[in-house]
């Protein structure tokens, strides 16, 4: 994302050409139909960057910055949208995790519950743990979450073959929900640009007004349209004659040859 950004930003504004310079700047329409206003961003796009160990958050906010062009109050309020909506994700899949397994906890309790009554002790141990527990939450205990935890750490050394599914199984028992998280998020398909249009001149010739056109018509109406750009420069007629009788004479002893 951020080198087709400086991509098209060099070739607007650096390069010579200029027939480059307005495809780009069509191309340029297309990219910010995407990320042209931090509202319509994908912020789960940056989240899956952030979980590359390589990279983290340092690395997003490197590439929010140079995406806003240094706009640092844009980039703090996409930065924070990120953060956000990271922490959101997080807390959903640590409320799955958690129900997961306050169930096994009810399950293995109700398989002892039908086989024999519950002590006395196991009950008062149930109600000091409760005890425990809401002691805990009234607290101001400065606790990192797991995703904190990870975040804060080093990243990892460049490589390129860096295998991330595999460190995230390697490292899955240290971060087990994070580790849930980047296994599913990692595995969404990532949606592309139709930039192709950009290059293409036949979607402007052939439309839904033109559909009856023959197809030699088309060929003829880009051929015209592609020498009528070009450059002006004196056709050698002799010279084309001449090499196109060589191509004939090719062809007919491959003919003859055959």
């Amino acid at each position: 994302m951020l080198q087709v950004h400086d991509m098209l930003k060099w070739m607007m504004n650096g390069s010579n050409d200029e027939a480059l310079k307005n495809m780009a700047r069509k191309m340029k329409v297309k990219y910010d139909k995407y990320w042209g206003e931090y509202a319509d961003f994908n912020y789960l796009l940056f989240v899956c960057v952030a979980l590359d160990p390589r990279y983290k958050m340092k690395y997003v906010r490197w590439n929010i910055k140079r995406l806003c062009d240094n706009d640092m109050v844009k980039a703090g309020t996409i930065t924070d949208k990120v953060e956000e909506a990271m922490e959101k994700i997080y807390k959903f899949y640590e409320s799955s995790v958690s129900n997961q397994h306050h169930q096994k906890v009810e399950d293995s309790r109700a398989e002892k519950d039908v086989s024999s009554e519950r002590s006395m002790y196991a009950i008062l141990d149930e109600k000091r743990d409760k005890e425990w527990e809401m002691d805990m939450m009234a607290e101001d205990f400065d606790v990192k979450s797991e995703l904190e935890i990870y975040l804060s750490e080093k990243v990892e050394p460049p490589a390129k073959d860096f295998d991330i599914l595999s460190w995230w199984k390697c490292n899955a028992p240290r971060y087990p929900i994070v580790s849930k998280m980047a296994r599913e998020l990692l595995a969404v398909p990532v949606s592309t640009v139709s930039s192709e249009s950009a290059f293409s001149t036949g979607g402007r010739v052939l439309d839904q007004f033109r559909s009856s056109l023959l197809p030699k018509t088309v060929e003829s109406l880009i051929c015209a349209q592609n020498w009528l750009k070009s450059p002006s420069e004196p056709i050698q007629l002799r010279e084309k004659l001449l090499e196109l009788e060589k191509y004939e004479e090719i062809a007919s002893g491959i003919k003859l040859y055959i």
